[in-house]
């Protein structure tokens, strides 16, 4: 059995009026918005949270929170669900940490003492340019990938350089010209390379080199959004590299992609236009999250390998992981709780051959409207966040251990 204690809670600044959909039909799909949106970051003893509005620093022992930083002076907070389920992910260095907050117009990045959640200095960009990738590092410099409008309405998005002792831009270089409707999905997630970046977009994929310099680029078919309402339950992953292959699956993109790395080749295509996000890769085979269940795809032309289709999207819930032994999901279990309330559910799968190995109702994690996810695995425990609304940003951070 698992033991579940509440170590810690996630709350205060959440993003102004909750209730309030930027997006079209989360609530008609019941996305667990919040969830989507928080990012994690386990680094030493410490488990760092950021949901957007703020970064929450916690004992990654005792799930006690040590700091949680204040809001960014002259600025005001976005709307919670601005931004829909884009999580922005905070970037170490040294005794800094650099993370994108939705204060002002757009997006702005700050960087944050580690020692106290202090800020030692948060972007001053104009209100039309927005930070619209995390924070990574090139040669020892920091770098976003911005966007803004022009004149003619298309948007200009560019590698920008920003010194890392005050925030200020050093240099911008453009790197694409992007259709205005990328703004309805706000994709560019990046993975970096050895010599350089891979950018999914929402409908392409761009390799460039260091300087900004594109080695090619990949279009996809995208559909609209007015056209594809369920666009709404894929999720927001950066390329997935495995050798000497991308693997792409993002939000209005009906196909899980195989891209080779150093051409742009197109290795296979697998239709699926269920997809909704990629748990990650183990014996030769990717294991791929959709409307029905999980599918475990060949890494070498795509074909199936096995499926599990006893659980609909409507039931699970966002935490989920895997490794090379198992594949471990959540899902709510309506009929174990009476009152009208259901229980978080555990259901662990063989990664080898999809079989079912083992359930658990979790009998402490009752609610009616309840969210479960992200999990962090450390070590012998699982952290876990628990929510008890749609429309209540606050988490519960539990420990799961044995």
């Amino acid at each position: 059995a698992l033991q579940v204690n509440v170590r810690g809670r996630l709350e205060g600044q959440l993003g102004e009026d909750p209730r309030r959909e930027m997006t079209r039909h989360v609530r008609t799909h019941a996305i667990d918005w919040p969830g989507r949106q928080m990012a994690t970051l386990l680094d030493g003893d410490t488990l760092f949270v950021s949901n957007r509005f703020q970064l929450a620093a916690y004992d990654s022992q005792s799930g006690q929170r040590r700091w949680t930083t204040p809001a960014p002076p002259n600025r005001k907070m976005q709307f919670a669900q601005a931004w829909t389920n884009i999580a922005m992910r905070p970037t170490p260095r040294g005794d800094s940490l650099f993370v994108r907050m939705l204060y002002g117009e757009q997006p702005c990045l700050t960087c944050v003492n580690r020692a106290d959640g202090t800020f030692r200095w948060v972007s001053e960009l104009p209100d039309s340019e927005a930070i619209v990738s995390d924070p990574l590092w090139l040669h020892n410099q920091l770098v976003v990938l911005t966007a803004e409008r022009s004149d003619q309405q298309a948007t200009v998005l560019r590698i920008s350089r920003l010194d890392s002792a005050t925030g200020e831009v050093v240099d911008r270089l453009p790197l694409a010209y992007l259709r205005d409707s990328w703004w309805q999905r706000r994709n560019a997630s990046v993975t970096q390379l050895k010599d350089g970046l891979l950018v999914a977009l929402s409908g392409a994929v761009i390799r460039c080199d260091d300087q900004g310099e594109i080695r090619w680029v990949r279009k996809q078919v995208v559909l609209p959004t007015e056209e594809d309402n369920e666009w709404v339950k894929q999720h927001f992953q950066p390329p997935f590299v495995l050798g000497d292959l991308a693997i792409i699956v993002q939000p209005g993109v009906a196909t899980v992609d195989a891209v080779e790395l150093e051409s742009g080749r197109l290795r296979w295509s697998r239709l699926m236009p269920d997809v909704e996000r990629l748990l990650g890769a183990a014996h030769g085979r990717l294991i791929v999250e959709s409307r029905d269940g999980f599918e475990a795809l060949d890494l070498g032309d795509g074909g199936s390998e096995w499926r599990y289709g006893n659980s609909n999207s409507d039931s699970r819930l966002m935490a989920a992981l895997m490794d090379d032994q198992s594949i471990l999901f959540s899902r709510r279990n309506d009929k174990a709780a009476p009152r009208a309330k259901a229980q978080v559910e555990l259901i662990w799968l063989d990664t080898v051959s999809g079989a079912e190995r083992k359930r658990l109702s979790l009998e402490s994690l009752e609610e009616t409207e309840l969210r479960f996810g992200p999990f962090i695995p450390q070590a012998e425990k699982i952290w876990a966040f628990f929510g008890h609304s749609h429309a209540d940003p606050t988490r519960e951070l539990l420990e799961l251990s044995r």
